[in-house]
This record gives structure tokens, C-alpha cells and sequence, in this order.
């Protein structure tokens, strides 16, 4: 439920654990730059708020359960933070995740989770005394549920601090209220969101509301709670990723975000993100359980509807990580946002917004879906997609061959679509392949401005195969093109030949010496008919035959 991203001074900021510690980041334009040491702790679980030129962050180990309350002070002449004070914070040993907020009388909160019970604590300015007595708000939860916590402003009673927590022994969320200036230990009635939707699906209790997922937007204009959660429904058509909005006059209503559609992806870890100027809110979410693509979802506030059958916006495609974790900002954004995703395998991607169109929120200016390359018959194949395109210039693409960091070569050049809303495909073959080794590529994607700004690396590996090997067509079944994929060891004669199931020949790919190495081969069948065909390569000391099926 953390939020560890902020902006101020027209910078956005982040709290990033890497591998020597976690640090504050700037983002300058699209490169982030290393600002304040915050702890030597590699397993930092941050949460932020913002004031001003005062930023706090609460620094909880999610390993040794330390916490810690840093407070931080932005310089306007560096474009840098520094540390002002750093004050200690005891938790119990077994929580999970902790959130803070700050109300309306400058008191903070700190809502956390332990193995039965959640818990609030409070300080007051300058928040460095942390010793007055918990506050249990909710007992016999499952170790695996957690709270979340916010500061809103109730329209009728003033200003409040609200705590959401999941409950799967009662199979609910709920949530509680304290309203500023009355006793510390004076909450509400647990208000229940969500109780008008079934406690489990039809016949099966272990398919149920509430799981342990929650994220908090608030409009600061009226106080209206934007929740995003995660249900344990679990069962085709049943909503999995929701947002359960609470109203100025306290009441609760729930909306699916995306519904589990039988394909077995289970969309989860979705955060909550408030647009007020445009007044839209924005669900974004992991699209299957242990990581995925990251989707999001737009919806105009006064007639929430996220069309939970259909699939979201893809905001960063999963290509080598298993994208999941998102994490944004407690504040309204426009016209821009940044979302930061993590990995399992350690890893962390961020996403910049911008723009709109609609209701939708529009990746600024070229959203490139994917850069991929394959060696192919001696020449590399880059391929890559753009999502939207924006005062697209073009794509100078650019390798080297030996080492990224001593410098590139621009190889040549894709005119882009200028704007467009559209899936875009570019192609580029580099022929100019001369022995074996590392090549690394890289998109130089180019504004009509000529601003600027550059592609992830790929690597392609150019070496002469140890043996001979014969692929799958791809694809299979096809029509009316599939590609036949092959590596020889040493320079040979070569025969690709095509047959029927009656041992007819009915195609020649090749005939002919070929150099040793990856080759690949294009088969058009649209003189055929459907139906299966098997293809055989042969050469001197070397014969392998495979199926392949054409469905017309």
C-alpha cells in the first residue's frame, strides 16, 4: 500500500532500495539521478508525504522489521535534498507493511499490521517521539492481511484520519475513522466497504471479498476515498483487481476493475491515482499473479464504469522481468504521473504519463511496446512496436560491437508516424555482420524537436553453432507464411525441401552452400492447401524432418 513516489518543484522523487543501500532518486527528464543515502538497508519498504519543501519518509525494513521516521529538507538552489532528523520507530516483530499520514492538526499517524491485530501509533511535530501507546483498531486478522492509512476531509465533520485493513477470517474489508482534535483512542464503528457484494462466491467460502491488497487516492476537494483492492474471488467473471469509492457521506460503493475472464490470469496489486483538474481516476494494476504486464484502467469520476470483462491499457509490457509491485503517489497528478514497478529477479522499471485523451491517461511521446532483435541467415532482424506516437521524428538505430560503453555507431535510420494512437510495426535488417561476438542495438528515438531519448540495450550473440539443429516452424499452424529456423556447424551443402503427406515435393527453400551459422528461411503457402506438410533439411552429414500444419 506504500506510496513512494512524490513530486515537488516541478521534479519528480522516488525512494529506491539498491544494491549498497536506499537512496532518494530524481527523475531529469527521463534518466534518474542518484540525490540522499537513506539507509544502508537493501530491504527498505518506503512510504512518503509531502509538504512543501519537508518531505517524511518512513523507512520500514521489510526483513528485520526496523522503522524509522526520516525527515528530509529540499534545497531550491541544488534541486537536492538533505537530512534533517531521523527519529526511531518500534513495531511490533511480525509486521507486514506500514503507511503514514498527517491530519488536519499536524498529528501523524501510523497505521501497521501484525500477525492478529492492526494498529495505529501517532506523534506530533516534529515527530520524533513515537512512544505513546499502539492503538488496536481490529483483531483476529490473518497474518497475511495488512492496513493502509490516509488523511481526508469529511464534509460534514471536518477533517479525518481513516485505517482500511483486509480481514480473510471475517472474509471483509474494513474501515474505521478518527476525527482531529477528539482522544486519540476515540474511533468509529468498523464501517464494512464492500459488505453489499457476496461474502463468497456461490457454494465456495474459500473463494471470498477481501484480500490483502489496498491503495488510497483521496480528492482533496470533498474527501472521497479511492480505494483500490484485490478480492479472493478467484473464478471466472467474478472482479479480482476493484475500486471501492468511499463518499463524502460515508457510504461505500464497489466497482470491478478487471474480472477474471478464464484464461487463468489473475490481475492483481492494484493502486488507486487521482486526476482532480481532469477529474479522473486510474487503476493500475499487475495483470496476473507473480508478475506480468502492467495494464491500467481510466474512469471519469462522476460515472465510474471500468468495463471489467475487457483487458486495460498496457503501460509496460513484460519482456525479461516479471513486472509487478506498482507503486505511485499520494498527491493529484496533472499533467503528468510516474509509476515505478519492481521484479522478482531484482529489477526496477518506471513509467512515465503525460497528456490525455479522454478519459485515458496517454504515455508521452513515443510508448514503445517492445525492441527485440534475432539473428537470422547471418543478419540481425530488429523489431520493435510503438503503442502511441507523439511529434515522432524517427528512430536512429544504433550498435556497437564490443563493449556499450565505449561508444556507438548510428547504422540507420526509421521515419516515425509522427502522432498516431495506433499500434505502429518497425523493421530494420543489419547485414553488415562481420564475425563472431556481442552485438548490442539500441532505438535513438527522435522528436520533432529533436529532443530525444534512448531505448533499453539488447544483445545479440553471434557464434558458430556447435551442431546441426532443425526448429518448429513459427508459427504453427499458419497461413500463409511460417519461418523455418536452422544452424549448421561448418560451411555446407544445403537442402530445405517441403512435402506432402503423400511424400510428394511441393516446395525447394534451398538448394545451395550456406555459411556456418544461424539461418532462417520464409515459407509461403497460399498456393496450397490446408493441411499437414512435413519439412526436411539435409546436407552431407545431416538429415532431420518436422511436421508443420496450414490451416487456411
Amino acid at each position: 500500500p506504500q506510496s513512494k513516489v512524490w513530486k515537488h518543484d516541478n521534479f519528480w522523487w522516488a525512494v529506491i532500495p539498491v544494491i549498497d543501500g536506499t537512496y532518494i532518486y530524481r527523475l531529469d527528464s527521463d534518466t534518474w539521478t542518484q540525490d540522499l543515502f537513506l539507509s544502508s538497508s537493501t530491504s527498505i519498504q518506503a512510504d512518503t508525504k509531502n509538504v512543501g519543501d519537508i518531505t517524511y519518509i518512513l523507512l520500514f525494513d521489510g526483513v528485520t522489521k526496523d522503522a524509522s521516521l526520516a525527515t528530509v529538507l529540499y534545497n531550491s538552489g541544488t534541486n537536492e535534498y538533505s537530512l534533517s532528523a531521523t527519529s526511531s520507530i518500534t513495531l511490533d516483530s511480525d509486521v507486514e507493511t506500514a503507511t503514514i499520514d498527517i491530519d488536519g492538526n499536524g498529528r501523524m499517524w501510523l497505521a501497521s499490521d501484525d500477525n492478529t491485530d492492526i494498529n495505529v501509533r501517532w506523534s506530533v511535530s516534529p515527530y520524533s517521539d513515537w512512544t505513546n501507546p499502539k492503538i488496536t483498531l481490529a483483531s483476529n486478522v490473518t497474518n497475511d492481511d495488512i492496513c493502509a492509512v490516509t488523511a481526508y476531509d469529511d464534509e460534514d465533520l471536518g477533517k479525518k484520519i481513516g485505517v482500511m485493513w483486509s480481514n480473510q477470517t471475517t472474509k471483509r474489508f474494513g474501515f474505521m475513522y478518527h476525527i482531529d482534535g477528539d482522544p486519540s483512542g476515540d474511533w468509529s464503528d468498523d464501517e464494512i466497504p464492500g459488505s453489499d457484494q457476496p461474502l463468497y462466491i456461490p457454494d465456495n467460502p474459500d473463494k471470498y471479498m477481501a484480500d490483502d491488497h489496498i491503495n488510497f487516492a483521496v480528492d482533496s476537494r470533498n474527501g472521497t476515498i479511492y480505494a483500490a483492492v484485490k478480492t479472493s474471488y478467484d473464478a471466472t467473471d467474478y472482479p479480482l483487481a476493484a475500486l471501492l469509492v468511499r463518499s463524502p457521506d460515508g457510504t461505500w460503493n464497489f466497482y470491478s476493475v478487471r474480472n477474471q475472464d478464464g484464461s487463468s490470469r489473475q490481475p492483481t496489486r492494484p493502486i488507486a491515482i487521482l486526476d482532480e483538474t481532469n477529474n479522473i481516476i486510474t487503476v493500475v494494476y499487475t495483470q496476473d499473479s507473480g508478475g506480468n504486464d502492467i495494464m491500467y484502467k481510466s474512469s471519469p469520476i462522476d460515472d465510474i464504469n471500468f468495463y471489467p470483462s475487457t483487458d486495460g491499457i498496457k503501460l509496460l509490457e513484460n519482456t525479461d522481468y516479471d513486472w509487478d509491485n506498482a507503486t505511485s503517489t499520494k498527491q493529484s497528478i496533472h499533467p503528468d504521473a510516474v509509476i515505478i514497478v519492481s521484479s522478482r529477479s531484482n529489477h526496477v522499471g518506471a513509467q512515465t504519463w503525460g497528456g490525455r485523451t479522454g478519459t485515458g491517461i496517454t504515455p508521452t511521446p513515443v510508448e514503445l511496446a517492445y525492441f527485440a532483435g534475432t539473428l537470422n541467415n547471418g543478419k540481425v532482424e530488429l523489431r520493435w512496436r510503438t503503442e502511441t506516437e507523439v511529434n515522432n521524428y524517427g528512430f536512429n538505430i544504433e550498435r556497437f560491437s564490443h563493449s556499450p560503453e565505449t561508444g556507438w555507431q548510428t547504422i540507420g535510420f526509421s521515419e516515425g508516424h509522427g502522432n498516431s494512437n495506433s499500434p505502429k510495426y518497425y523493421v530494420f535488417i543489419d547485414s553488415d555482420i562481420t564475425g563472431t561476438g556481442t552485438y548490442y542495438y539500441r532505438l535513438k528515438q527522435i522528436d520533432n524537436d529533436g529532443t530525444y531519448k534512448y531505448s533499453d540495450l539488447i544483445t545479440i550473440e553471434v557464434n558458430v553453432p556447435e551442431k546441426y539443429y532443425l526448429s518448429q516452424n513459427y508459427p504453427n499452424p499458419f497461413n500463409p507464411e511460417t519461418r523455418i529456423d536452422y544452424t549448421l556447424p561448418e560451411r555446407q551443402f544445403v537442402s530445405l525441401r517441403i512435402y506432402n503427406t503423400l511424400g510428394e515435393q511441393v516446395a525447394e527453400l534451398v538448394n545451395e552452400e550456406r555459411e556456418a551459422g544461424s539461418h532462417s528461411e520464409t515459407f509461403n503457402a497460399s498456393n496450397l492447401s490446408s493441411g499437414v506438410y512435413l519439412y526436411r533439411l539435409q546436407t552431407p552429414g545431416f538429415i532431420a524432418n518436422k511436421k508443420m500444419t496450414l490451416v487456411k
